[in-house]
């Protein structure tokens, strides 16, 4: 009885501080496998997982539901004194997407084993040649793009998508379809199709998870399947993924010579118009992040 208070008392401590653990820029995460008694950053590694823990798992770790207009018709961006996008012949959302991480310790058949499905319709999980030959591996993050299909005109090229939405080059891109439009209220679950049970699940709704623009990054609930949000209304950072979210079920290849120190992280200089909101149309909300590295990295 004491062991077990013990471990329990271990776990929510562990808990505790892994949520506050920042969010900067690092090396690549490459998959390791500890053992039950080894020790990752002062803690027993095999305490996170078991006993009714969450461990290997598909979990959607980020939802961008709801794009911004890419019309060509209606695009006012230059004339606005912004940054030109490229534009498209449809009001449609173009470039929606799911990111998901696989804590399998193993390459998984993603098909084989598992479904996605937006507002209870599955997707249909395909590489961008078409092949329902899908593999995950640990050491990955994976952008789902949601593939419009079901639209006549011009979509977006693999090329467009990735530099649209910056996805690094290391991030596997997969098409996801539907034949429909996503909402930005909606509920996106992962479910085993060995055991029929859903074991990832989130619902996002408009204006407080998810805007237009804007993505909600999820992170791994210590137990069951409704995933946290870890920030909402957050602009999309399709194939970047913290520690944090994955609750220290992937690891880092950082190195004990990486630098510490406090580094520039993010810079916005170039803020939208408020004038509506405060009465100037002078940039109000620009901005910089230097968060100090922790030994904890970003994946990406």
């Amino acid at each position: 009885m004491e062991r077990m208070k013990g471990r329990v008392a271990l776990v929510l401590v562990m808990a505790m501080l892994l949520s506050v653990v920042p969010v900067f820029s690092g090396a690549p995460v490459q998959a390791q496998t500890l053992g039950k008694n080894d020790m990752e950053d002062g803690f027993l590694v095999s305490e996170m997982v078991g006993d009714g823990l969450n461990g290997e798992g598909v979990w959607v770790t980020e939802v961008y539901n709801n794009d911004v207009n890419r019309s060509r018709a209606e695009d006012t961006r230059v004339s606005g004194g912004y940054v030109p996008i490229t534009v498209y012949d449809t009001t449609s959302d173009l470039m929606e997407f799911l990111e998901v991480v696989s804590t399998h310790d193993e390459p998984i058949a993603f098909n084989d084993l598992y479904e996605i499905t937006v507002a209870d319709r599955k997707l249909t999980v395909t590489t961008m040649d078409g092949s329902s030959d899908v593999v995950l591996t640990r050491d990955q993050v994976v952008v789902l793009w949601h593939y419009r299909t079901d639209l006549t005109v011009k979509v977006p090229t693999e090329a467009e998508f990735r530099a649209a939405m910056k996805i690094p080059e290391d991030a596997l891109l997969l098409k996801c379809t539907d034949g429909t439009g996503w909402d930005a209220t909606g509920t996106v679950s992962v479910r085993d199709k060995t055991t029929g049970e859903t074991t990832c699940t989130f619902t996002t709704e408009a204006g407080v998870h998810v805007s237009d623009g804007h993505s909600v990054e999820l992170k791994l609930p210590l137990m069951g399947s409704t995933m946290e949000a870890y920030r909402v209304c957050t602009m999309p950072t399709p194939g970047i993924v913290t520690l944090t979210q994955v609750r220290g079920l992937m690891y880092s290849d950082m190195d004990e010579t990486t630098g510490k120190g406090l580094y520039i992280t993010e810079i916005r200089p170039n803020d939208i118009s408020r004038s509506a909101q405060f009465g100037l149309g002078n940039d109000l909300m620009e901005c910089q992040a230097d968060p100090e590295p922790s030994g904890l990295p970003l994946r990406r």
